[in-house]
């Protein structure tokens, strides 16, 4: 065996779960967790007994997340040995507490989709993902010289706890297995194999479903390493994320990462807390590339190893060997930042800003920006990453932009702008490079349906930089825009199957005028549902549509505009088989409904049943992006309101809050910070604005009148000009 050098990581699929009743939230969180660890000298515990005929031992890890991996012999069974391909294990204590009947359903199931069909891909459904994955990624390495891969079905030892629930391993693979233990026997798991390991507790009692998804991820990290074990592993775990998508298995949701789109595409951050949505941008990314340049894109990328032939310059190396992308990794990165909001804003006529037939969630702005002149002086950029910025209604004229300094010194100096523009039908982007105290040509553009502007940065330092960005844009008009949203905003959800039923929430309109930009659910898996949009609870149906196969997670429809004089609209979803995320609120703030199948039963109030018996009321993940025209106020979209809660005195946010106001006309103006009670806490503001259309900032260091600090919270700003006033709510943390 040819001695080689092994990168020192776990290729791991984590999954979550919550201790309910009814559907709990499971969000993969695949990767490496532990990535480019140096691996120090591994531990061999109780020495190999002699295996009987069905038996085989295999060294296990005691501690996944251990730098000095410890291995402990464990005897497993040889359960299935019909596919020559693929050996199947069982730990024999395993075997005995799950029983034969459940471990018949799983390895039939399975074996169905490994090497029978995968029904609801794209990619050859004919043919089941085992072969699939071979024919796009290589065989596998074979280090052993028998031609199988074994799967090995285990306990595997994590942390997760069955009584508070939360994250679990569903599945690995190993490096260390493809070492000789002879060669190394410092580094070795003494295994010599080719091996996945797929969890059974809780594994199996989670999700049959799941664990195939796990099995086709893991297989993927296997032959990626036979055929460059040095690759990235931005890019390699995006391969694995791209299978379940591909093989119609179930898959995770790109909202995890398109809701917050200005993460580094090349890097990856293991210890921050939402690191999931780094795995569905590095999904999202490899399904773009899938869809613009196929398969065989996507095995040129694998099969580009050696020296230089990972990270960008191994892409550009593939791109460059393809045959049909003609583009620089640089080129196509961007047309990928581009194709975020394309798929949903531009015509079909751009096909090159499309994913072809996958159904991708919208992206969320970092910014809306919808009265005009406007200052936004709080954004943030980072390399290879884009910032997105809606702008609405307007008559706009100019754009100036300040290129960020990173790390407070040197500024990102390669930062370009994208500007789209669209009526449905015809479309316009306007390219800005080395943007420096300039922007995107407006003077052209008076009137459009659908305006964005991103903002990027393509640098490849050895670390991630940031900073934040000054963006001023010229014009006059405008409208109001923001979001409905009556749950509590926490990651954290419980999902609700609705069986046949309808969930609806009630959104109360701040304007006659209102009208809806995008509607928002939060669902549970990619079965069909059914929305609508009704006057009320059970009036008028304004508009309807049925998706056959949405995506998990939060998923975006825009309804036909509504008509004027409504004070309330009535968000509905229907579903035979897919669940609606909801979380609890206090009773007197419920606008969730639930009817049960059959349109003659009647809506009642949504409550959630938790395990201790304790009923809460509940909300349901629902929201509605609406505008309504300008009166002449408005809190803008400014840093504070993107950064609740508040953390006063930190490092990001510091000790004071700084409110942007803009008025179109002359007159006396008042700003006043009341507690949740509704007690006067303090006027922050009492004075006459005498430039109209002039952005300026009102700030609050968190003290009363008497000059006290205030303690955490919620506050309500209100807003006030003669007769007109506008309220804002911000949660303070000291």
């Amino acid at each position: 065996m040819t001695k080689y050098r092994l990168p020192t990581y776990l290729l791991l699929i984590v999954l979550s779960v919550l201790p309910l009743d009814r559907i709990s939230a499971q969000e993969p969180i695949c990767g490496f967790p532990y990535a480019n660890r140096p691996v120090e000298s591994v531990v061999h515990l109780s020495p190999l007994g002699k295996p009987t005929a069905n038996t085989k031992n295999f060294y296990i890890r005691e501690d996944l997340q251990a730098i000095k991996p410890a291995f402990e012999s464990m005897t497993f069974e040889r359960y299935d040995t019909s596919r020559s391909e693929v050996t199947f294990f069982i730990e024999q204590s395993e075997l005995t507490r799950i029983g034969e009947v459940t471990i018949q359903n799983l390895l039939t199931k399975l074996k169905d989709r490994m090497f029978n069909s995968t029904p609801n891909g794209l990619y050859n459904p004919a043919q089941g993902f085992f072969r699939n994955e071979v024919e796009l990624f290589g065989e596998p390495p074979d280090v052993d010289g028998n031609d199988s891969v074994y799967v090995l079905l285990l306990d595997i030892q994590d942390t997760y706890d069955p009584e508070a629930g939360g994250n679990y391993v569903a599945g690995y693979f190993d490096p260390l297995d493809q070492l000789d233990p002879d060669e190394d026997p410092d580094q070795a798991s003494k295994n010599e194999a080719d091996i996945l390991y797929i969890d059974t507790d809780p594994g199996l009692s989670q999700d049959f479903e799941q664990t195939i998804t796990t099995a086709a991820h893991e297989l993927q990290h296997l032959l990626h390493f036979g055929a460059d074990p040095s690759e990235d592993i931005w890019v390699n775990e995006g391969m694995s994320e791209v299978t379940a998508h591909l093989f119609g298995l179930q898959a995770r949701s790109f909202s995890n990462f398109l809701s917050n789109p200005t993460r580094t595409l090349t890097h990856f951050d293991y210890e921050a807390e939402d690191v999931i949505a780094d795995y569905a941008k590095v999904g999202l990314w490899t399904l773009y590339l899938y869809a613009q340049y196929g398969a065989g894109l996507l095995q040129q990328i694998v099969q580009t190893g050696g020296p230089g032939g990972q990270g960008v310059s191994g892409l550009d190396r593939a791109f460059s060997q393809a045959g049909n992308v003609f583009l620089t990794f640089d080129q196509v990165f961007t047309n990928w930042l581009i194709a975020n909001v394309g798929h949903t804003y531009l015509p079909e006529g751009a096909p090159e800003y499309h994913y072809g037939e996958f159904n991708i969630p919208s992206v969320e702005p970092a910014l809306t920006i919808s009265q005009f002149p406007t200052i936004d002086r709080g954004s943030v950029i980072k390399n290879y990453a884009g910032s997105y910025v809606r702008l609405y209604d307007g008559m706009i004229s100019d754009a100036v932009i300040s290129p960020p300094l990173s790390n407070g010194e040197d500024p990102l100096l390669d930062m370009n702008a994208a500007l789209l523009l669209s009526d449905g039908n015809e479309y316009d982007i306007v390219m800005k490079n080395n943007v420096s105290g300039t922007g995107p040509d407006f003077s052209k553009y008076t009137r459009y349906d659908n305006a964005w502007m991103i903002l990027f940065n393509q640098q490849e330092p050895a670390e991630t930089l940031s900073g934040n960005y000054t963006l001023s844009i010229f014009g006059s008009g405008g409208q109001v825009v923001e979001t409905l949203d009556y749950s509590s905003g926490e990651t954290v959800n419980t999902y609700l199957p609705l069986e046949g039923g309808t969930a609806a929430t009630v959104f109360d309109l701040p304007n006659l005028n209102t009208q809806v930009l995008q509607a928002e659910v939060k669902l549970f898996n990619n079965k069909p549902v059914s929305f609508k949009l009704r006057e009320s609870l059970g009036g008028v149906v304004l508009d309807s549509v049925r998706l056959g196969k949405p995506s998990q997670g939060w998923i975006s429809w825009q309804p036909e505009p509504v008509g004027e004089g409504l004070t309330q609209l009535s968000l509905q979803v229907t579903s035979d088989s897919n669940g609606v995320a909801a979380d609890s609120l206090i009773p007197e703030m419920n606008k969730s409904f639930y009817r049960q199948s059959g349109d003659n039963t009647e809506f009642s109030q949504l409550f959630v049943r938790y395990p201790t018996s304790r009923t809460v009321e509940a909300n349901w993940k629902m929201r509605l992006q609406i505008a309504y025209p300008d009166t002449g106020s408005q809190i803008k979209d400014s840093y504070a309101w993107r950064h609740n809660p508040w953390i006063m005195s930190s490092e990001k946010h510091g000790n004071t809050i700084s409110l942007i106001l803009v008025f179109q006309d002359p007159g006396d103006v008042r700003v006043d910070v009341f507690n949740i009670l509704g007690r006067h806490v303090k006027r922050i503001y009492d004075s006459p604005v005498t430039e109209p259309n002039r952005p300026f900032s009102v700030l609050w260091n968190g003290t009363n009148k008497y000059s006290k600090r205030v303690s955490s919270g919620m506050y309500l700003f209100r807003v006030q000009k003669g007769m007109q006033q506008e309220v804002r709510k911000l949660t303070i943390i000291w």
